[in-house]
């Protein structure tokens, strides 16, 4: 790896696959990164979707998947030539829906490859893919996937952007001052409760493989009701946040709205702004400057000129008649 501050531990590879831990190396936290070639031979294809569902379960950490899956997700990444078989993409949402990943979309042109035939005989496809799974999105939930157009290949570059989230324990007082006195308005589901909902699975296993008294039963019970309570309280927390109706078949599954929220704060994303001159800002500062100047010129105002004023009063109608004027004076 070409930058110092970040470690590279290879895992694992393959024809089809490489598989690395990577950190900063002022974090201790690792997370693993999985290159990917698809087998282009459909009748193969089982077997690179069970490679990925043996590297989604050799790790719990945050995961990003990338590379060529040479699948669909659905009929509209391709554009030209014969329909795919649905079969092999219902395969193929079969597979991330085991290994908990979702496509993190992207930005630019749909289609990433081209045969560069004339038309009728044009074919574009988009088989390239960055997939991510909770964990990786909650870590870095900026990250932004581009398609860069290059004129030395009929694919198109696969590029992500992405900066973790902040630790905003070394923010510093003024936050922590802050979410203190607006912890009366709302109470998310932090820290504390994570770490006793684990507490509370731990010493639920050790009481299964101890000996069954009613002292032992009592604790269970107890246990049970609090873990209960706080599992009700995560799912609440992240359906407030990812404004989604509860899951009509009733699973509790709280991975669903850690998705949901992380997608809709990348669609409510502002990326980039057209500017009135035509121009398109995509910085982060272009963005925020176009937005200011944009209101700053439909808020403010240099008033009306007295001849604009004169003329206006001239076209009002008169209500006050000659002799109200006499009697007024």
């Amino acid at each position: 790896m070409w930058s110092k501050s970040v470690e590279v531990q290879l895992q694992s590879l393959s024809h089809y696959h490489i598989d690395v831990f990577i950190r900063q190396n002022d974090t201790e936290d690792w997370w693993c990164f999985s290159g990917v070639y698809g087998e282009s031979d459909t009748s193969k294809r089982t077997e690179f979707w069970k490679l990925l569902c043996r590297l989604h379960l050799q790790s719990a950490r945050p995961w990003l998947c990338a590379g060529e899956f040479n699948e669909f997700l659905e009929q509209s990444e391709k554009q030209g030539g014969p329909m795919k078989v649905e079969w092999q993409i219902h395969n193929f949402h079969n597979c991330l829906s085991s290994c908990e990943l979702h496509d993190l979309g992207f930005d630019g042109p749909t289609f990433k490859w081209c045969n560069n035939h004339q038309e009728p005989h044009t074919v574009r496809e988009r088989l390239d893919k960055d997939c991510s799974n909770v964990l990786w999105s909650q870590a870095f939930p900026e990250a932004r996937v581009l398609h860069v157009e290059t004129p030395y290949s009929d694919h198109y570059i696969l590029s992500i952007q992405f900066k973790p989230l902040v630790r905003w324990e070394l923010v510093g007082e003024k936050i922590t001052a802050v979410s203190a006195k607006m912890s009366s308005w709302g109470r998310l589901f932090g820290r504390e409760e994570r770490l006793r909902m684990k507490e509370l699975e731990r010493s639920l296993v050790a009481l299964q493989r101890s000996v069954i008294t009613e002292d032992t039963k009592a604790k269970v019970t107890r246990d049970k009701t609090e873990l209960s309570k706080l599992i009700i309280q995560e799912e609440f927390f992240w359906k407030q946040q990812s404004k989604d109706l509860w899951l009509k078949e009733g699973d509790r599954n709280s991975n669903f709205f850690h998705a949901k929220a992380n997608q809709r704060y990348q669609i409510n994303a502002i990326r980039k702004l057209c500017k009135p001159d035509g121009e398109w800002v995509d910085s982060a500062e272009g963005v925020q400057r176009c937005i200011v100047e944009y209101f700053q010129s439909v808020l403010s105002s240099n008033g009306p000129r007295p001849d604009d004023i004169r003329n206006g009063i001239e076209h009002l109608p008169s209500v006050v008649t000659a002799v109200m004027a006499e009697d007024l004076q």
